[in-house]
C-alpha cells in the first residue's frame, strides 16, 4: 500500500502545481473511491466571490455558509447585499403594546402576533369636542376629561321645557315657551336695534315713547315682482336690492333699434318688442357667403396650436377631389395625398374665415360638401366647424357626434340661427387626434356657402 499512496501524494503535488478541471470544493480520487485528495489548506483557497458568505476550509473541503444578517429585532427584514447587511423595518410590526399606539385616545392599542390591533372606539371616550354628538340641538357636546358631556345648555338653541327656563329679565319683552322654544315678543324698547321686524324690507326705530315704529325701506325687495318694471329690462331680487339687465335685441321703438336696416317689431298689446331685419333689398340678403374653392375665398390657414403637432400638412387647394372644378378645399399632403407623409405624428389645422356678417339675414344655414378619408374611429382624424364670437369659440358641427360615410362627397348643413345679427368668424378644423402612421388621404370640402332668409 505504501506505494500506491506515493503515488497517489505525487498526483496531488502534480494538480496543485499544474492545476487541474476539478475547482474549490472538489476531491480527486481513485477508480474504486477510496483515495481522497484534500484541495483546500485555508479560507483563501475556497473564495467564491460571494461577500454574502463565510468561506472556510475544513478536513481539506470548503465549506460556503451563507452570511446571517439576523439584528434580533422581529420587525426589520434582514438580508445581504454585496457583502452588506441590510435590515428594513417592516409596517404594522410590532414586539409590544406601545409600539402600537396610533395617538388615538380612544381606542386600544394591542401587538398580538407580531402585528397591531386597533380595537374598537370605547364607550362615551372622546379626543376633542367634534367626536362627541348626542343629536340634541339644546345642549353642547363637549369633551371633558376624554369623555363627552352633554349636561350643558345651549343658549343660542333657546331651548326650553317651561316658560321660566325663557326668562330674560328684560322688561320690554315678553317670554314665552313654545313648542320647546324660547319665543321673546318686544313690548317696548330703548334703542332701535330692539326693534326688529320678520320683514325683510321694513326697518324699526325706538321712538321717545318706547314704542316700535316701523317704515318700508327704499327699494328693498324680497322677490323679483316686488322690483319696478322697466321697458326693456329685466328686474330681479337680490340681497333685498332690486337689479335691472337689458334685455337683448329688445325695444320699444325703431330708435332703439339703431340701425337704418332693422324695425322694432312690437305684438298687438305689448309695450316692448324685439329688433327684425327690414326685407327690402338694401337691407336683407340670401346669400351671405359663397366659396367654390377655386381659390381660398378669404380663407386663412394655420397651423394647430397644441403641443407636439406637426406644422404640415396644412389646409390647401387640392384637385384630386371635387365637386365644383378645379378644386377644392383640401387637409393632407397634396404631393402623397396622406395625411402623415413622413410616418407617425400628430397633425392638424384650422382655415379661418373672419368677419362674416349675419346681420343682413335671418335664420342663416351653413351647407357644404365634405370627403373623409380618415380612421374608421370616430375619435380620431376629426373634422370640426366652430364659431368664434367676442373671443369665444363654439363648436356647431363635428365628426365626433356626425360621422361621415367614407367613399364620396356627404352634404353637411349647420343652423347658424343662434349667431343671428352678429359678425362672426367661421372655423373649420382638422385634428389627427392620433400620432400613429396612416394610409388614410385626409378630408376634402367644396362649395360652402351660407344662406339666410329674408321676410
Amino acid at each position: 500500500m505504501r506505494g500506491s499512496t506515493l503515488t497517489a501524494l505525487g498526483l496531488a503535488a502534480a494538480w496543485f502545481a499544474c492545476g487541474t478541471s476539478h475547482g474549490p470544493g472538489t476531491d480527486l480520487a481513485d477508480g474504486n473511491g477510496e483515495v481522497k485528495i484534500p484541495i483546500c489548506q485555508g479560507p483563501s483557497d475556497c473564495d467564491d466571490g460571494d461577500g454574502c458568505t463565510t468561506d472556510t476550509c475544513v478536513a481539506g473541503r470548503c465549506l460556503n455558509t451563507p452570511r446571517s444578517c439576523d439584528d434580533g429585532n422581529p420587525c426589520t427584514a434582514d438580508r445581504c447585499e454585496a457583502g452588506q447587511c441590510f435590515n428594513e423595518a417592516q409596517e404594522d410590526c410590532c414586539v409590544e403594546d406601545p409600539d402600537c399606539d396610533d395617538g388615538n385616545f380612544c381606542t386600544k392599542d394591542e401587538c398580538i402576533d407580531g402585528a397591531c390591533v386597533h380595537g374598537d372606539w370605547l364607550p362615551n371616550c372622546c379626543n376633542r369636542n367634534e367626536d362627541c354628538d348626542d343629536n340634541d340641538e339644546c345642549t353642547r357636546d363637549l369633551c371633558k376629561d376624554r369623555r363627552c358631556d352633554f349636561t350643558t345648555k345651549d343658549p343660542a338653541a333657546r331651548c326650553c321645557t317651561e316658560k321660566r327656563d325663557c326668562l330674560d329679565g328684560d322688561v320690554c319683552t315678553d317670554d314665552e315657551c313654545i313648542g320647546g322654544r324660547c319665543i321673546y315678543t318686544v313690548l317696548c324698547c330703548r334703542f332701535d336695534a330692539d326693534c326688529v321686524s320678520e320683514d325683510p324690507c321694513r326697518a324699526g326705530n325706538c321712538t321717545p315713547s318706547s314704542e316700535c315704529e316701523y317704515a318700508p325701506i327704499d327699494d328693498c325687495c324680497v322677490q323679483d315682482a316686488d322690483c319696478p318694471t322697466l321697458p326693456c329690462m329685466t328686474a330681479t331680487c337680490a340681497d333685498h336690492a332690486c337689479g335691472h339687465a337689458p334685455i337683448p335685441n329688445c325695444c320699444t321703438g325703431d330708435p332703439d333699434c339703431g340701425d337704418p336696416c332693422r324695425r322694432c317689431d312690437i305684438p298687438t298689446g305689448d309695450s316692448q318688442g324685439l329688433c327684425i331685419l327690414k326685407s327690402t333689398p338694401e337691407c336683407c340678403v340670401t346669400t351671405v357667403l359663397d366659396v367654390a374653392f377655386s381659390d381660398l375665398g378669404g380663407f386663412v390657414v394655420s397651423p394647430l396650436a397644441k403641443p407636439n403637432y406637426a406644422a404640415t400638412p396644412a389646409w390647401n387647394l387640392d384637385g384630386l377631389r371635387t365637386v365644383s372644378a378645379p378644386t377644392s378645399l383640401y387637409f393632407g399632403d397634396p404631393a402623397t395625398h396622406r395625411l402623415h407623409p413622413a410616418g407617425e405624428g400628430l397633425v392638424g389645422g384650422r382655415a379661418t374665415r373672419a368677419q362674416v356678417d349675419l346681420s343682413r339675414t335671418t335664420h342663416p344655414t351653413l351647407a357644404f360638401q365634405a370627403y373623409r378619408s380618415g380612421s374608421i374611429v370616430s375619435s380620431v382624424d376629426v373634422l370640426s366647424v366652430i364659431v368664434a364670437l367676442d373671443g369665444d369659440e363654439t363648436v356647431v358641427w363635428t365628426t365626433l357626434d356626425h360621422p361621415l360615410e367614407a367613399g364620396a362627397f356627404r352634404p353637411v348643413s349647420i343652423d347658424l340661427a343662434a349667431f343671428e345679427g352678429r359678425s362672426v368668424s367661421l372655423i373649420l378644423e382638422f385634428d389627427s387626434r392620433s400620432a400613429f402612421a396612416t394610409e388614410y388621404e385626409g378630408v376634402w370640402v367644396d362649395d360652402l356657402r351660407i344662406s339666410g332668409q329674408c321676410r
